[in-house]
């Protein structure tokens, strides 16, 4: 029965968001709120455990924004420095198809950003650029949010798995035969097994999508036509990626795999590799719907290509750099630390911060300081752009990061109370597999995944919610803790496709209203489609 009282926050939370509409910030500080009570009156923890435990998420969390603000702050530097227009202007020049189109602004541009970015953003940077090149709104916003799946695995330079990392990171020690390494190797190469295969269908998902809802005729033939290109596109993303997140860790695999994929395709779209000769077409109905931005056009961007993709070139590079073993700079960084000792009753608690493997602080912020000179902006334009990124990242995600981050934490360090039970997830975990069962578990992580997803507008929030609660499971299941981990992330990434603020976000770029819940609808089954995939590979690849 105790267990209920775990599980009611983060009901509340999900019922908040969804069927109250408030905001995700002010749900997850609500079931924060609700946990700290079920800390100290049910768990009978002493308050100076639960301060400590809340003190710990707030930091943990900080970290995590400063990889938010670092992604925001390239963005909104390459935005002002007309960089962006440039990147545009460059993809104009490619083909004339809007399914290729699709392939390579949706699935692989969208994918560079979101291993740069996340948190949003490809899709609300992808629709925009579609419907410039003649989409229909809608379709525009369903084909990005659709791509923006698989990339989301390792998006944001990494931060979903790194934030389940660090939550379950303390749990590691109670777990036989894992050791902090060895288990994020696993889960980085159980993601990509598993997800590997819906690497190469989610582009021909895309553009069966488009074809079949804004084609003249509701026909497979678009489709089977450019169904070589596109498991080609698919196949570009999934082998350096997957290679990547084998040796580099869980920061540059979307990164580099959507780069080297983007460099693949566009060659292949130069030299009519496997690019169908004939060309489709929107339904006649769609053709006017057009760009909904500024239709004054505006002057070309100054800035040559080059120049334009420096940025992304240098984040790479750093990423590489810092992060690659054979040039063990990494450890040299992680040792760069300071502790923030924190009052934790008979269990004390110390946050170490070892800053400059943050991908926030490096590469993000260094190299947002380096297109300063590169782009010529000016010191009113450059205190414009800290201003935004701050703002956007406190007044955006920072009380929901914190609140969940915190909250979480309560439940990790929640053993020893009074009452004497075992910890929060532990308990919930026994609950949880004394329901389901070793056989049918594994088939309900990844919906977990989708629904924290969903609610929450993040990947990330979802590894934050739930990664703990779903290892806890596995190990009371004694199935591999490791499989169901990468299941909960690919769950949270697939979730990109139908969740709430990215929909509300990219329809809002474009001015597609009142579609909202449609989008989500239509969408729902590309989600059905590749979780299907994914469990298929993960029972192949077994558990």
């Amino acid at each position: 029965m105790h267990v209920v009282f775990v599980l009611i926050p983060l009901l509340a939370a999900i019922v908040l968001m969804t069927l109250v509409k408030v905001k995700p910030g002010t749900s997850l500080l609500i079931a924060w709120g609700m946990m700290v009570c079920t800390a100290l009156f049910v768990w009978r923890l002493p308050a100076v455990q639960v301060a400590a435990a809340s003190g710990l998420g707030f930091f943990k969390a900080v970290e995590i924004l400063f990889i938010i603000f670092g992604a925001i702050l390239i963005l909104e530097t390459l935005a002002k420095g007309r960089a962006i227009d440039a990147i545009n202007r460059g993809f104009s020049g490619g083909s004339d198809d809007p399914r290729v189109q699709v392939i390579i602004i949706a699935w692989l541009f969208g994918g560079l950003i979101e291993g740069a970015a996340g948190f949003g953003t490809p899709a609300a940077l992808a629709a925009p650029l579609l419907v410039g090149l003649g989409f229909p709104p809608l379709a525009a916003v369903m084909v990005a949010l659709i791509c923006n799946s698989v990339p989301v695995s390792f998006g944001g330079a990494g931060v979903q798995t790194l934030a389940a990392l660090s939550l379950i990171e303390p749990e590691l020690p109670t777990a036989a035969g894992l050791d902090s390494a060895a288990f994020e190797h696993g889960l980085l190469d159980a993601i990509t097994d598993f997800f590997g295969p819906a690497g190469l269908a989610v582009p021909v998902i895309a553009v069966l999508f488009l074809t079949v809802g804004f084609g003249e005729k509701k026909s497979l033939r678009p489709t089977l036509e450019i169904l070589p290109f596109a498991l080609f596109s698919g196949l570009a993303f999934v082998v350096p990626w997957k290679i990547t997140a084998h040796f580099a860790g869980p920061e540059l695999p979307t990164l580099l795999g959507a780069s080297i994929g983007l460099v693949v395709t566009l060659l292949a779209v130069r030299f009519k590799f496997l690019v169908p000769k004939s060309k489709w077409r929107f339904a006649e109905k769609y053709t006017a719907a057009r760009a909904a931005l500024p239709s004054e056009e505006a002057e070309p961007s100054p800035v040559p290509l080059w120049r334009a993709w420096t940025p992304y070139a240098l984040i790479i590079l750093v990423l590489l750099v810092t992060r690659l073993h054979v040039f063990r700079i990494y450890p040299i960084l992680k040792n760069i630390s300071f502790d923030i000792p924190l009052l934790g009753g008979g269990h004390p608690v110390v946050f170490r911060c070892a800053w400059l493997t943050n991908p926030g602080i490096l590469p993000f912020i260094l190299v947002a300081l380096f297109s300063i000179f590169l782009f010529g902006l000016r010191r009113n334009e450059t205190a414009e752009i800290w201003k935004t990124a701050l703002r956007r990242t406190v007044c955006g995600p920072a009380v929901a990061l914190i609140s969940g981050v915190a909250m979480v934490q309560i439940m990790i360090n929640s053993l020893g109370g009074a009452a004497g039970y075992d910890g929060m997830l532990a308990e919930t975990a026994h609950a949880a597999a004394a329901w389901t069962g070793a056989g049918a578990y594994p088939l309900l992580a990844p919906w977990i995944g989708v629904l924290g997803s969903f609610v929450s507008g993040s990947c990330t929030v979802s590894n934050i919610l739930f990664a703990p609660l779903q290892f806890n499971a596995a190990e009371k299941l004694a199935i591999s803790p490791v499989a169901i981990v990468a299941l909960q992330q690919i769950g949270g990434a697939v979730g990109n496709m139908i969740c709430v603020n990215n929909v509300i976000a990219a329809c809002a770029t474009v001015d597609v209203k009142g579609e909202d819940g449609k989008l989500i609808l239509i969408n729902t089954i590309p989600v059905v489609l590749t979780v299907g995939i994914v469990l298929a590979a993960a029972y192949t690849f077994g558990f």
